[in-house]
């Protein structure tokens, strides 16, 4: 099933058909939003398809500068393939110049719906590329299926996108032409960000006894997010500082065992799952510090606005982190999978309070070269190249 939406194009311009599975609330999602709505219209015709309808997100795209809006009906998985003819329809309706797909599971649609005939130059974005597939087993399925789907996708694509350098090496890694690979990185709205906050987080020992120091994880709660690694580490920290909180932000598959887990530890007192939340800027700057242990990444957008909202980090050196966050400069970053540096970097925003707001205020800073108002041109510079 297809429900569509469309206005009468301007073939003068360049037609851009961007493509993603739906508009839920994840980091990728919000970047194809802002692309959506920002791209200049008095050079391109820009249409929208999802790969099913929906997603807390959608009433955000602004659908009345669309050319074609398209929704196709998402099938159970294991017929995935079924949408290559709608998709082939949608192309000849639509005949783009650029397809653009984002998320792998999009990607491979976009890519095994091609015929090099129809004309469109195809770039596929990618979030992380290759790592992702190293925490299943080395025989699984999952792993040997999913790095076949990624090479296959890459191959039939003309350009593709990446957000961090980390994801770029490994391609590069796997012997995909650096001809093929570009580099965008996240973009963030900084017009509301608001000046930097200059008052140092309070100490462990100048607080008042009855004062929490409030943490904050922002995220899909999903394996990749490696929240049970949060909880062993806040539970070492409560250890030292009986009177932190933690707020969790988002919603996700895991959100039940998460929950479960809390409770089985006994943390319930001290950690809170919002779910997912639309004033995330706000929550942020009400936090004492940011917490990210992320197994793999692209380019976080929550550390992107942690930075914007002046809150120190702490974060695991995975994907995109470093090329936002300098260790010691920007905020705290530590090695993946080990909860005790974790535990211990998390003490140290409380223990060390001028030097946490310190590198807040450089990351704040840092954050607006990567102002939209920067981002957009690079992908409208990315089209043009194409055509």
């Amino acid at each position: 099933m297809i429900r569509s939406e469309s206005h009468v194009p301007n073939h003068r311009k360049t037609r851009v058909l961007l493509m993603i599975n739906s508009l839920g609330g994840g980091g990728a999602e919000r970047q194809f939003l802002e692309v959506a709505n920002r791209l200049d219209r008095e050079a391109f015709d820009v249409s929208v398809a999802l790969m099913a309808d929906g997603g807390v997100m959608l009433d955000c795209l602004d659908r009345d500068r669309l050319v074609s809006y398209t929704a196709l009906e998402r099938p159970s998985p294991g017929g995935a393939l079924r949408l290559r003819r709608p998709l082939q329809q949608l192309y000849a309706t639509l005949t783009p110049d650029i397809v653009h797909s984002w998320l792998p599971y999009s990607n491979a649609l976009a890519a095994a719906s091609r015929y090099r005939s129809q004309g469109f130059r195809l770039v596929t974005a990618f979030r992380s590329a290759m790592n992702q597939f190293s925490y299943f087993p080395l025989f699984s399925y999952r792993r040997i299926f999913g790095r076949f789907i990624v090479r296959r996708t890459v191959a039939r694509s003309d350009v593709v996108l990446l957000n961090s350098r980390s994801a770029m090496a490994e391609l590069e890694h796997d012997r995909v032409p650096g001809s093929k690979l570009r580099y965008i990185p996240n973009g963030i709205d900084c017009r509301g960000a608001g000046e930097a906050i200059t008052q140092p987080v309070q100490s462990a020992e100048s607080r008042d006894a009855l004062q929490p120091f409030r943490f904050i994880a922002v995220g899909r709660l999903s394996f990749e997010k490696n929240y049970f690694f949060i909880l062993s580490a806040f539970q070492r920290l409560l250890e030292r500082f009986p009177n932190a909180t933690l707020d969790i932000v988002g919603d996700g598959v895991q959100r039940e065992e998460i929950t479960a887990r809390v409770a089985a530890m006994g943390l319930d007192k001290h950690i809170l799952i919002r779910g997912f939340q639309h004033n995330v800027p706000a929550r942020l700057r009400a936090a004492d510090a940011f917490v990210m242990a992320s197994r793999f990444e692209g380019m976080p957008n929550a550390v992107m606005e942690a930075m914007a909202a002046g809150t120190p980090i702490v974060a695991t050196a995975v994907g995109g982190v470093p090329d936002l966050v300098e260790h010691g400069v920007h905020g705290r970053i530590v090695p993946a999978e080990d909860p005790g540096q974790f535990a211990d970097a998390l003490h140290a925003v409380i223990a060390e309070p001028a030097r946490s707001r310190d590198m807040a205020r450089m990351a704040w800073s840092r954050i607006r070269e990567f102002d939209f108002a920067q981002v957009i041109p690079k992908y409208e510079a990315l089209y043009a190249s194409l055509l």
